[in-house]
């Protein structure tokens, strides 16, 4: 493979993931209040179609897998020997960890500021066994950590997964991870919850696996060339119409038109549409360039960072008033400030060129930030 195509513009991806948590950010602060507007001021009666924010958290994993798939496809990385297994583990441990430790601690510090006790949902948190709990799915002390758990556990398991997808054919190595992931959300759609779209079984990560194979699969077609072409943008206006789609869906399952073990193909239906919209930014054209704007691929870049501060910093009277332009303008500027503090010093604190780190230079090639 030549080495202009082993590199992909990571811009573009930077710019997915910055999309990624807008749509998180957006279902914590102001997602339940628009729509509230929709349905009682305009008489709307599909709300999730604008209240969907937090399938961003699928286009993350899909994005993880794609990124961290990438090396190995593109053959910058090998994933042969024991050495190969203990370079990857200590990347990624060395990528994942330190904030995820770093902020588990200080959630469980705001906690008991604010007058909550919560040293065992911190141990519980750290160790990811939150996971396997109904009562800690959402971690008490930071709730946005189930996905960060999921994120963990499909690292280890990633060169396992490379392994099968490389030494079986496509089809064979898939369908059994296809399969095993839509029965465990089958189960988990009737799994009594809280939450009317996540939850203990239906996003443990077992159930979610199928969103990161998807991402090593678009990998594995980049590095080969075979991802289809087509620059007019159209696969990115039809990523995003799935995405509404899937959208509307879950309100006709809410107003209980839907069957319920549909549920379980909400998630395939969503790798649909941002499948097509991965697609669509990894060639030239229009799309890339939207998702490619400084604002969007600084808050990519700073991804892990920011959801680990979002959920933290909302405040009550955000969470009364989320159309209170001051509130709103003060979450997020300390969202940003804090978010860069340690975006810059814990994630990345050897390095030292911060027009890299902020994105104010040209920058392509692999590289696993995921």
């Amino acid at each position: 493979m030549n080495d202009s195509h082993s590199k992909v513009h990571l811009d573009a991806l930077d710019g997915l993931r910055g999309v990624a948590i807008l749509m998180v950010v957006y279902q914590h602060t102001l997602a339940t209040a628009v729509g509230n507007v929709v349905t009682g001021s305009f008489g709307f009666r599909f709300p999730y179609v604008v209240v969907n924010g937090w399938m961003g958290v699928g286009l993350f994993f899909m994005l993880s897998g794609f990124v961290l798939a990438l090396p190995y496809y593109s053959n910058v990385r090998t994933m042969e020997t024991v050495g190969d297994f203990r370079a990857y583990y200590q990347h990624r441990a060395k990528r994942l960890l330190p904030l995820f430790v770093v902020m588990a601690i200080i959630s469980y510090l705001v906690g008991a500021a604010r007058g909550f006790d919560r040293f065992g949902s911190l141990l519980l948190a750290l160790s990811t066994a939150s996971m396997f709990t109904s009562s800690e799915f959402f971690p008490k002390i930071n709730g946005s950590f189930w996905s960060l758990m999921v994120e963990i556990w499909f690292s280890v398991l990633f060169p396992f997964l490379l392994l099968a997808l490389r030494r079986f054919r496509l089809v064979i190595a898939v369908l059994p991870i296809l399969v095993l992931a839509i029965l465990v959300r089958t189960a988990g759609a009737y799994f009594p919850f809280g939450d009317n779209h996540t939850n203990p079984v239906k996003d443990f990560f077992v159930a979610r696996i199928d969103d990161f194979v998807v991402g090593m699969i678009l990998a594995n077609l980049y590095a080969q060339k075979k991802l289809p072409q087509h620059r007019n943008g159209m696969m990115f206006v039809a990523g995003w119409m799935t995405i509404v789609i899937t959208a509307f869906l879950w309100d006709l399952r809410m107003q209980g038109i839907v069957p319920l073990f549909v549920v379980a193909f909400f998630n395939n239906l969503s790798q649909v549409g941002f499948g097509l919209i991965l697609v669509s930014v990894l060639q030239s054209g229009w799309p890339r360039v939207l998702v490619s704007i400084w604002g969007l691929r600084v808050l990519g870049a700073m991804c892990f960072s920011v959801y680990c501060w979002h959920g933290l910093l909302i405040t009550p009277t955000l969470q009364m008033e989320p159309f209170n332009l001051v509130a709103q303008v003060e979450y997020w500027c300390a969202l940003i400030l804090l978010s860069s503090l340690t975006y810059r010093f814990i994630e990345f604190p050897e390095e030292r060129s911060l027009a890299k780190l902020f994105r104010l230079a040209a920058r392509v090639g692999v590289r696993s930030e995921s």
